[in-house]
């Protein structure tokens, strides 16, 4: 009997325990995952303490730390949960202490940043353009790394902004672009900051980039359309000049002789105040110009 009754006792505790377990376990598991999702927890020692740490075997260091960069991108990616942009840029810190030369680091960093898990921000682009910086002062002759931090800004990277820095970081871009040509890139690039560079008002830096690009293009295509991009700015530059000169002239008009017409104005010439006209040397300042070509060469 006693033998029954503690069968009986054990047969009813383990159903008792396996549906203890069943109600309880899809919660404490759901628990458990949300524990995990929000805990990331890298054991990444500071970027000066992790190269005394890898005894000298800084090239395989980078190489693990980057695969294992990739690998959280990609995981926090598939998961949608979002990479901390202190934990992006503890590894990169880290790979710059390792190696500043490693090649993938200026290649990806500013994807990694600006497209982080699961969405990028100010911060991010503003860091993406520090390390391209530092890419760029480490070499300076690298027309890539120029080619590319160049492009991030004029293109991508001031989408990240506000407003008021957006014109700064294409004209920054633009510029960088035209240097990585100097340096050896592609000459059909300067093309693209060109535009950039007249739309910031940088005429002059848009002429002479041109003008180098001609002269060390290799192919009759890509001259050929640099030579059009040339033809299309001086044709521009003289339709603002004869713009500013015909301004010029009728604001003259207006302000002094309103009552005549803009014909008879141009052949009476550019009229001055008598009394701030007078004495030595006068006759060589604009304002006291008595032909056109000396009135319009002054500042506007």
């Amino acid at each position: 009997m006693r033998a029954w009754n503690a069968a009986v006792v054990g047969v009813v505790t383990t159903v008792a325990a396996v549906a203890g377990i069943a109600l309880t376990q899809a919660s404490l598991a759901n628990d458990l995952a949300k524990v995990k999702v929000k805990a990331d927890i890298f054991y990444l020692p500071p970027a000066g303490q992790l190269k005394r740490m890898t005894l000298g075997y800084d090239s395989a260091a980078c190489d693990i730390l980057w695969s294992k960069l990739l690998i959280e991108y990609g995981r926090h990616w598939s998961e949608r949960r979002t990479l901390e942009h202190e934990d992006l840029v503890r590894f990169l810190d880290g790979l710059v202490a390792l190696d500043p030369n490693f090649p993938p680091l200026y290649n990806f960093v500013d994807t990694v940043l600006v497209y982080r898990p699961l969405k990028g921000d100010r911060e991010d682009a503003l860091a993406a353009r520090k390390y391209l910086e530092e890419g760029t002062r480490l070499h300076p002759r690298d027309p890539k790394i120029w080619l590319h931090y160049g492009e991030f800004l004029a293109y991508l990277g001031h989408g990240w902004v506000e407003e008021r820095e957006r014109e700064e970081w294409r004209r920054t871009g633009a510029l960088a672009i035209v240097h990585a040509v100097e340096l050896g890139a592609k000459e059909d690039r300067t093309l693209a900051a060109v535009t950039l560079l007249n739309g910031a008002g940088e005429h002059e830096a848009a002429r002479r980039a041109l003008e180098r690009a001609y002269a060390v293009a290799d192919d009759d295509e890509t001259r050929d359309d640099i030579r059009r991009q040339l033809d299309k700015l001086s044709a521009n530059e003289q339709s603002n000049e004869r713009d500013r000169r015909r301004l010029f002239i009728e604001r003259r008009r207006s302000k002094s002789m309103p009552f005549m017409s803009a014909p008879s104005f141009l052949l009476i010439g550019p009229t001055s105040r008598p009394l701030e006209c007078i004495g030595p040397g006068s006759s060589a300042r604009t304002e006291c110009a008595t032909d056109w070509p000396t009135a319009l060469a002054a500042p506007q």
